[in-house]
């Protein structure tokens, strides 16, 4: 029962779970929004963290396959030891920043999470295809933080950041075509 609390793909549902359930926890008010928040970050840290005790000690890397096909069909994802040294520091780091973010309101402690969410899945995924798809969950979140300020700035630099990363993920995602057209 603990070992599959603990498997990799739970750091997702966790992330989506917290994500979905933030703004529904605000409306009983902000604090039970930033119990979920930092609990979310806290159960992906916490998977991560356990995952390298294991790894460390000798355990197998996991492969898990979503949609009951082989890839590239299915979503592919592998936690190794060096997936778990880098997913662990992603959420050490993503602890650190809530201290941070904790008293933003529910829309940030949302955006953070899907992002961090989707950085976890970066360093995860198995193909080039994934590796696109979690880039633009990572370039939402970046999107919804950048642009939460009304300010003439934060708007500008928003949608300066908006059209560089339409760009580079539509190169991206044309390169990423190329390979598998060739392969």
């Amino acid at each position: 029962m603990v070992a599959s609390l603990l498997h990799p793909l739970n750091i997702f549902i966790v992330g989506l779970g917290g994500g979905f359930l933030i703004p529904i926890l605000n409306r009983l008010g902000p604090v039970w929004a930033r119990g979920a928040f930092l609990l979310a970050l806290t159960a992906m840290t916490a998977i991560s963290g356990v995952a390298m005790f294991h790894f460390l000690n000798g355990a197998s890397a996991i492969e898990v396959l979503t949609g009951g096909a082989e890839p590239p069909v299915a979503i592919n994802l592998r936690l190794g030891l060096a997936e778990s040294v880098f997913t662990l520091g992603v959420n050490l780091i993503a602890l650190l920043g809530a201290v941070y973010f904790v008293r933003a309101k529910y829309s940030v402690l949302l955006l953070y999470l899907i992002l961090v969410m989707g950085i976890q899945g970066m360093v995860m995924t198995r193909d080039l295809f994934n590796l696109f798809v979690f880039l633009e969950i990572v370039s939402i979140g970046t999107y919804g933080l950048l642009s939460l300020r009304d300010t003439p700035e934060a708007l500008s630099a928003s949608f300066k950041f908006i059209l560089a990363t339409v760009l580079a993920s539509s190169f991206f995602l044309l390169g990423t075509a190329l390979v598998y057209y060739t392969t």
